[in-house]
């Protein structure tokens, strides 16, 4: 699939105006985990783009050699495209290895399985430059029938919890990002830190911790809907996994996740607000009608589940705030 077909009757970049050339080195940063074929095709999607970026990070955690069309493709574009592995897969980690590594001002995160219009570099670049107070971007994120032509900010309103007044708006302030579409400034970074990297497996609500640290500094994340990439959504590598045997451990571990980034922002959110947000949490993954179908037993199961992982994500919030980080790293 072409990103072109996508570009197509959509206005990416507002008339009469471009990025500043002074100050438009810009670094992709791309995570990526057992994904090598797709991955390839994602970079092309990086090196077609209309402002091209000053460099490509790519963070691979697959285990083992890389395939051969990846080296090919690494070797073609060595003067632009900087390949690191590392494992043990940590997508917060690998996020952290790739903001040391580049040199830019401004940071692109994507994903390994995105498609990318042909002015997505441009878009991002033009909202960072807008505002001083801007410290991050994202975007929509939209599947492969989804029309960008009619994409808006109304479908995201709630999931981002935009400030909208219309959805004919261009952008829109948001709460927090999505990991596979965000921008952010180096210095904004330097300021709040890296990426906390306790968030291990599914890194669930990883970059909501990062977004809602962001906007607790004093910059505001901006929601822009030209902003907008195609997520292919592949079922094999990445964070997440589809392999239903170990779907319990899966869904005990997002729990904890999210337990954990709301105890870890009380101060943002309030305490009578996170005191709802954890009862929703727990509404969610315990008292559920899944979950009840199967019986006392089970449910009891989930309870106690629940209570152990509130547990340990109280025991992370306490070495966070001991250390500043789990992993105590050098600045960014």
């Amino acid at each position: 699939m072409k990103a072109d077909r996508h570009a197509n009757g959509v206005s990416i970049r507002p008339p009469g105006r471009s990025p500043s050339e002074s100050r438009s080195a810009l670094s992709v940063i791309i995570p990526s985990y057992n994904r090598q074929d797709i991955l390839c095709q994602t970079i092309n999607s990086v090196l077609e783009q209309r402002f091209p970026a000053l460099e490509i990070i790519v963070v691979d955690q697959t285990p083992g050699t890389p395939i051969v069309p990846l080296q090919q493709l690494v070797e073609r574009h060595r003067r632009i495209i900087r390949y690191i592995r590392q494992t043990p897969a940590n997508l917060p980690k690998a996020r952290n290895t790739g903001i040391e590594a580049a040199s830019s001002e401004y940071l692109l995160f994507i994903d390994d399985d995105v498609i990318l219009p042909s002015g997505f570099i441009e878009s991002h670049m033009l909202r960072l430059e807008s505002d001083p107070a801007i410290g991050a971007v994202t975007g929509p994120i939209i599947d492969q029938l989804a029309d960008p032509q009619s994409v808006s900010l109304s479908p995201f309103q709630r999931t981002f919890d935009l400030s909208l007044h219309s959805p004919e708006q261009e952008f829109a302030y948001a709460s927090w990002f999505a990991g596979g579409n965000f921008s952010a400034k180096r210095s904004v970074l330097n300021r709040v830190g890296p990426f906390d990297e306790s968030f291990t497996g599914s890194a669930y609500c990883e970059d909501v911790d990062m977004g809602v640290r962001v906007r607790k500094s004093g910059f505001k994340i901006a929601f822009d809907r030209h902003a907008w990439l195609v997520h292919l959504a592949m079922r094999s590598g990445g964070c997440e996994t589809r392999n239903e045997s170990i779907a319990e451990e899966k869904a005990r571990e997002r729990f904890q996740h999210l337990i954990y980034c709301r105890l870890k922002h009380v101060g943002m959110q309030g305490p009578e607000l996170t005191a709802r947000l954890l009862y929703r949490a727990f509404r969610s993954y315990v008292l559920n009608r899944p979950t009840l179908s199967r019986g006392s037993i089970y449910t009891l199961k989930r309870m106690l589940a629940a209570v152990s992982e509130l547990i340990k994500a109280g025991r992370r919030l306490l070495r966070y705030e001991s250390f500043g980080a789990p992993y105590p790293r050098p600045q960014l």
